[in-house]
């Protein structure tokens, strides 16, 4: 938690030239990076619930073993850290910024899906 908070505060600077330029193109990209997001968070539901409650969960944060609990706190902290982010950064880290969590996002629902866990609601 002291590194997330270390991070934020090394971003407020950064925060004044960010807030005028937020535009449409940003918030598509960001509700696509929350569409994969809330996928792999569905997901890693699945895994928390499941009979085999052990599976390899890679995410080393989550843990191999996590409760419910942690992993809904887990994916609420990172969409919104990741929201906080995005809307700090200026113009030209933003779009990298997104565009790597959305490939990185699309890629664990994919893996995920490959090993068999699926998108139940």
């Amino acid at each position: 938690m002291k590194t997330i908070l270390i991070i934020l505060l090394l971003l407020i600077p950064f925060q004044a030239q960010a807030f005028n330029e937020w535009t449409k193109k940003d918030t598509a990209y960001q509700i696509t990076y929350s569409i994969f997001h809330i996928l792999d968070w569905r997901q890693t539901q699945n895994i928390a619930k499941s009979k085999e409650h052990c599976m390899h969960e890679s995410n080393p944060i989550i843990g191999r073993c996590a409760s419910s609990s942690n992993v809904n706190t887990y994916f609420i902290t990172t969409l919104a850290l990741h929201t906080s982010i995005a809307y700090i950064l200026p113009v030209k880290y933003r779009r990298l910024w997104q565009i790597t969590w959305i490939g990185l996002e699309a890629g664990a629902v994919a893996l995920n899906y490959s090993a068999g866990i699926r998108l139940d609601f």
